[in-house]
This record gives structure tokens, C-alpha cells and sequence, in this order.
């Protein structure tokens, strides 16, 4: 299978594609940073891909590639109380975890429709069921992520 993951370059992201490229599988590994692709340079089966979800040129590279599989894993966190917080902070959270993760899936369906395949993942967080104290712009874009992709199971599922 052919497999994108964004968020790649560190973290959870950077395990997921060298355990599915162990498992056989072609990974595309979105990364941020040539210093990240660099990383990926002795794994026959990786592939890095310069890919910032916000970015509409490189979500169309992304689409490009034919995929069977889109892991949507790219995110980034803000902490801090909400009452206090510069919009711009929480705006940012968002264009990232929800409307950057949103645009790249919307990039991606129609090649899986015309294909009829192809499997969308979600990585979340425990934040996107319960919140607290100090990490609400997170915990609210976690929930949108998670309202996503049950919206998206059920519209997709034909």
C-alpha cells in the first residue's frame, strides 16, 4: 500500500512510517524541514515530502501521489488559559489541526472515490474527548478533529 503521513519528521508521526515501511508498506513521509526528510535518507521505503497542511501547493503535491492510505497526523499544541490566550495563538492551532487536516483529506478523496478505496486516519488525542485546565485551544481543535472524522465515516462510507 501506498501510505502519506503528515507530521512525519518527529514523534509519533516519524514511527508510524518506519514501522509501516518495515512492514513492506511504500511511505511518503510529510516532513517540514529538509534536516526532517534528511532523516528518512537510509529507508529504501520512504519516501519524504516537503508538506505543510496549511499550504495549498504542497496539499496538491500531496493529492498527487495516488494514495491508499492518508494519515492525517500533523498538529501542533497551544497551552495556556483561554481567558488570556492571543487569538492569534488559537487561530493558529486551528488552521493546523483542523482546517490545514481538512483541506489535505479534501484534496485526497475524489482520487480514493474514482478508485473506490482508499482508508483516512485520524490522529487525535485523549483531549479530543475531555478538556482541562490550560489546554482548551488544543482540546477544542481535537474535538473538531474528532467531529470530523465522524462526519467524514459516515459520508464516505458508500
Amino acid at each position: 500500500m501506498k501510505v502519506l503521513i503528515t507530521g512525519a519528521g518527529t514523534g509519533l508521526g516519524r514511527l508510524t512510517a518506519l514501522e509501516l515501511a518495515k512492514r513492506g508498506h511504500k511511505v511518503h513521509a510529510g516532513v517540514m524541514s529538509r534536516g526532517e526528510a534528511d532523516g528518512f535518507k537510509s529507508y529504501e521505503r520512504i519516501a519524504p515530502i516537503e508538506l505543510d497542511i496549511t499550504n495549498a501547493e504542497d496539499r496538491a503535491k500531496a493529492a498527487d501521489l495516488s494514495l491508499d492510505v492518508l494519515v492525517n497526523n500533523a498538529g501542533i499544541s497551544q497551552l495556556g488559559p483561554l481567558a488570556l490566550l492571543p487569538m492569534e495563538r488559537v487561530r493558529a492551532v486551528f488552521e493546523v489541526n483542523v482546517f490545514g487536516t481538512l483541506a489535505l483529506t479534501q484534496a485526497c478523496v475524489p482520487a480514493m472515490i474514482s478508485r473506490g478505496s482508499g482508508r483516512i486516519l485520524f490522529v487525535s488525542s485523549i483531549a479530543g474527548v475531555s478538556a482541562g485546565a490550560i489546554s482548551g485551544p488544543y482540546a477544542m481543535s481535537k474535538h473538531a478533529m474528532q467531529a470530523m472524522g465522524s462526519s467524514l465515516r459516515e459520508e464516505l462510507a458508500p
